[in-house]
């Protein structure tokens, strides 16, 4: 034990600093621990980033989806094709209300984002995105698709006065869609109550 005691003692009182070998173990340890710490970071950087990504365009899609269906809320003379797709209403609350796709690059990452274009006009020249430009962060693509990518239109059902439509927040790596169903709130016109 004393044995033990002397030599540990001079261990400690011993000036002349640490030996080759035990700066080289030291410097091997250090450098497995830095690259587990560093390959840790890395991965979780790259989790936070696609959790950010998501929470956005599920942020755009809410948004985007109460911004398309406060119009819709209280439609009337709703125009539509055969097939009940939408070409267009009057809004209460908004006025003439025409739906199209618009797009834009950004100069810096050189990406086309798409976007719904809310116009006043039948032909779009006075349309623009229906969410601020702000909200549509991160190069995300705003469109009237399907979950499977397929372009839609809004439908109306002029009976039960109920519009339906999916949009779809997508980029490369992250895809969010919401298949949506508006009831107007507006009585039905009444040239349809007159014969009654």
């Amino acid at each position: 034990m004393n044995r033990l005691k002397r030599q540990l003692s001079r261990k400690l009182n011993n000036n002349h600093g640490f030996s080759l070998t035990e700066l080289l173990a030291t410097i091997a340890i250090m450098s497995i621990i830095l690259g587990v710490v560093a390959g840790g970071a890395a991965a979780l950087i790259k989790v936070y980033k696609n959790i950010r990504l998501r929470a956005d365009a599920q942020s755009l899609l809410s948004t985007t989806v109460m911004a398309v269906s406060e119009g819709m809320y209280t439609a009337t003379d709703v125009k539509t094709s055969e097939d009940g797709t939408v070409t267009g209403f009057i809004s209460e609350k908004l006025g003439d209300i025409y739906y199209s796709i618009g797009s834009e690059t950004n100069t810096e990452t050189n990406k086309t984002v798409y976007y719904i274009k809310v116009s006043s006009k039948e032909d779009g020249t006075d349309g623009k995105n229906i969410v601020a430009n702000k909200t549509q962060t991160l190069d995300l693509s705003v469109a009237f698709k399907d979950a499977d990518g397929n372009d839609t239109s809004p439908k109306y059902n002029a009976d039960t006065h109920v519009f339906t439509y999916t949009i779809t927040v997508s980029d490369e790596s992250v895809k969010e869609t919401q298949e949506v169903q508006v009831h107007s709130i507006v009585d039905v016109p009444a040239e349809e109550t007159d014969g009654e």
